[in-house]
C-alpha cells in the first residue's frame, strides 16, 4: 500500500488521500506513520482494532439470532476457544463458523439498510469473504504485532466515522483508541452498521477532489 501512495503522489505531484475499513484503517495507520508527507487525509470507516474481538462480537451476535442446533453449537464452540486462547488457529476457525452460517454478512449491515445489503448480495454472492492464505498471514501478523495508540507522525485531517449499528465493534473503545494515535481527528456516528461505504451515499464519507 506504501508503494501505491507513493506512487500516487509521485505521478500527479500531489498528496494522496486514503479511504480504509474496518482492518484496513490498521494498515491506513502505517502508510500514515512512514509516508507522512505523502498524504492528504485519512477517512475511516467503522476502523477496528483488535480482529479477534471484531470476530467474537460479530459473532455473539450472531448466535444471539440463531436457534439451537449444530450450527449454533459449533459457533458457540469457537467463540468460547477465541475468548480463552486467541491464537491463530482459534481466530481462523472463528471466523470459518462465521462465514459458515447463511446469510451471515447481514449482520455487518444496518437493519435499515435491507434494500442495501441486498443489492450488495447481488453483486457479491455468498462465498469466501478472502482467499485463506492472505486472510491467515493477516491474522498471525496481526496477533503477534498488536496495534499500539502512540500518535502518529500524520497532521493532516483525519475523520474517523463509526456505524451507530456496527455490531461487531466496541465503539468507545474504537473511539478512544483513535483518538489518541490521531488526536485531531474528528468523530462522526452516522446511521449505519459495519459496512458503512455501502450503505452511506459517497458524498457522506469519500474525500472532496480538488
Amino acid at each position: 500500500l506504501a508503494a501505491v501512495v507513493e506512487q500516487m503522489a509521485a505521478t500527479t505531484g500531489r498528496p494522496v488521500s486514503i479511504v480504509a475499513h474496518s482492518y484496513g484503517a490498521l494498515l491506513a495507520r502505517e502508510v500514515a506513520d512512514s509516508l507522512p508527507g505523502q498524504l492528504r487525509e485519512l477517512v475511516l470507516l467503522g476502523p477496528g482494532i483488535s480482529l479477534c474481538d471484531q470476530l467474537l462480537r460479530a459473532g455473539r451476535h450472531l448466535l444471539g439470532q440463531r436457534p439451537a442446533g449444530e450450527e449454533s453449537t459449533q459457533l458457540s464452540a469457537a467463540i468460547a476457544s477465541a475468548s480463552a486462547h486467541p491464537s491463530a488457529d482459534a481466530v481462523l476457525a472463528l471466523a470459518g463458523a462465521i462465514t459458515s452460517l447463511a446469510g451471515w454478512r447481514g449482520a455487518y449491515f444496518s437493519a435499515d439498510s435491507v434494500s442495501v445489503y441486498q443489492r450488495y448480495l447481488e453483486v457479491l454472492p455468498e462465498g469466501p469473504v478472502a482467499d485463506s492464505p492472505t486472510f491467515a498471514a493477516g491474522v498471525g501478523e496481526h496477533l503477534a504485532s498488536p496495534p499500539d495508540d502512540r500518535a502518529s507522525r500524520f497532521q493532516g485531517p483525519v475523520r474517523v466515522l463509526v456505524g451507530r449499528d456496527d455490531v461487531s465493534l466496541d465503539a468507545l473503545a474504537v473511539v478512544q483508541f483513535w483518538q489518541r494515535v490521531f488526536p485531531q481527528a474528528g468523530v462522526e456516528f452516522v446511521s449505519a452498521g459495519h459496512m458503512i461505504q455501502f450503505e452511506l451515499p459517497p458524498e457522506l464519507w469519500m474525500p472532496a477532489s480538488d
